[in-house]
């Protein structure tokens, strides 16, 4: 966030101006620490950007880690721990472990794996920063799904996905991921058809993710995913 940037005891040079939908600015930070990490001549984008998610009271959530930094090597997100690490390279023996993998493509360094719902397969965004899986109005008008005539909107969904749009809700009979069968899935579709990505079918959300670990594997083109056993949890 761009406040947060300005209010840094740091020098910060600013270099060019780019708009791609509102004005950003290229900065460097000198030294930038996460968790053990160290890291100098640190390059962000600032721009304006806040945000107070229902799940982490108290918390503002005043930026995130792109690509540069996550596809410098293997990044596993474990729900079961609430932890994030990040290895130099994929560990080894994953297999041994109860691992499995999922060819993962990378479009501008948007992780995407092919999926199908209600048989139907298509290509979709891994999105941790959505709650629900999203399906995009060109591939869920594939479906013969009655939508009453003025059904109005549920809820309104603000994401780097799709911006901000209105969206209805629906419940899908199976999701195919990989060798995994999820059945009544509720996904999100939006309103508009201008909130979609015309090279993604839709977007899979926590809704779904949250049952596995999950590691991304950025040089190898692979997500390796390990379901969470919650016992009594």
């Amino acid at each position: 966030d761009k406040g947060v940037i300005n209010g840094l005891a740091v020098n910060v040079s600013r270099t060019d101006r780019v708009r791609p939908g509102g004005d950003y600015e290229n900065v460097r930070v000198p030294d930038l620490s996460i968790g053990g990490l160290p890291a100098r001549e640190v390059a962000f984008v600032t721009a304006g950007f806040h945000e107070h998610w229902r799940d982490l009271p108290g918390i503002e959530i005043v930026g995130w880690l792109g690509c540069d930094f996550l596809s410098n090597g293997s990044l596993e997100v474990n729900f079961e721990n609430k932890k994030l690490t990040l290895f130099r390279s994929l560990p080894d023996g994953l297999t041994a472990q109860g691992w499995s993998a999922l060819p993962l493509t990378l479009d501008d360094c948007v992780p995407a794996v092919k999926a199908a719902f209600s048989n139907r397969s298509g290509q979709f965004v891994i999105d941790l920063g959505a709650e629900y899986s999203a399906l995009f109005p060109h591939y869920f008008s594939l479906f013969p799904i009655n939508v009453p005539k003025g059904m109005r909107d549920q809820a309104y969904y603000v994401g780097p996905s799709l911006g901000l749009s209105g969206v209805k809700y629906f419940t899908m009979n199976t999701l195919v991921l990989g060798d995994w069968v999820f059945g009544d899935v509720q996904v999100m579709v939006p309103s508009s058809v201008t909130a979609q990505q015309p090279q993604f079918d839709g977007l899979i959300g926590r809704n779904v993710l949250s049952n596995f670990n999950l590691i991304f594997d950025y040089k190898d083109g692979q997500l390796w995913f390990k379901p969470i056993d919650r016992g009594n949890k």
